[in-house]
């Protein structure tokens, strides 16, 4: 019987160091700000899907809905209201 809670205990403590080391790497890599930048980037394009270019040479992504760009989002910092007004 202890033999299994051994075991058992064993299994939970590596898992637990695991998870840990796993956590630090990714928190490592993601203090880079550009690795940051790519991930954000990445999840907002994602949560946006509706996203138009303007022509096929032009890779800016145009909102259908407000013609708001990531360009002019990044410069003047304002979000798209997709059609509401802000």
């Amino acid at each position: 019987m202890s033999t299994v809670i051994g075991a058992v205990v064993s299994l939970l403590l590596g898992a637990l160091i695991g998870a840990v080391i796993m956590i630090r790497v990714v928190v490592r890599y993601y203090s880079n700000p550009e690795h940051a930048k790519t991930l954000l980037k990445t999840m907002y394009r994602k949560a946006h899907p509706h996203w138009l270019q303007r022509s096929e040479t032009d890779t800016t992504r145009v909102c259908p809905c407000c013609g708001w760009n990531e360009t002019e989002g990044l410069i003047s910092e304002q979000p798209c209201t997709h059609g509401n007004p802000a």
